[in-house]
């Protein structure tokens, strides 16, 4: 083999190596489409990224707001899927549908209880165009969505508290 097929091979496996290694969200990229930002968003909620003020960083290029609060309310999740989608001019709409929701919540003494929700459970979540790429904003109520999370990141995160 010559110089110049070496130094391909070596120029792809760089270029491929970087991709693997780089996290799901960079601050100064576009995200692509709004269901692709809601989609990544997703994975990091279930994977327990809002959970801790530690983490939820990982999402702030997603989103319209500035402060994640602690929550004393969480959905547990078998899985999602997002079902559909919408545009107008700067604004979108992405439905993502969880699936074997439960409800996972603490009082005011601490004391956790988990009951089952629904089977089934659809948000929309709305978005903004920003700049140059689409971020999550909070729903029509001015409310901020609650976190949708994989039962062993729960677990996980509380073997680590």
């Amino acid at each position: 083999m010559n110089i110049r097929i070496y130094a391909a091979i070596l120029a792809v496996s760089v270029v491929i190596t970087g991709v693997l290694l780089s996290p799901a969200v960079s601050k100064d990229d576009d995200y692509g489409p709004a269901a692709t930002v809601v989609a990544i968003f997703c994975k990091q909620d279930a994977l327990g990224i809002r959970l801790s003020s530690l983490t939820w960083k990982y999402v702030k290029p997603l989103i319209a707001w500035d402060e994640e609060p602690g929550w004393d309310t969480v959905f547990v999740i078998d899985g999602f899927n997002i079902i559909d989608e919408s545009y107008s001019n700067l604004s979108a709409k992405v439905v993502v549908r969880y699936y074997n929701v439960r409800l996972l919540s603490y009082d005011n003494n601490g004391k956790m209880s988990l009951s089952d929700y629904k089977q089934q459970h659809d948000i929309a979540y709305n978005l903004v165009y920003d700049k140059k790429s689409w971020k999550i904003d909070v729903f029509d109520d001015d409310m901020l969505p609650a976190p949708y999370v994989y039962a062993e990141s729960i677990e996980r995160q509380s073997k680590n508290e």
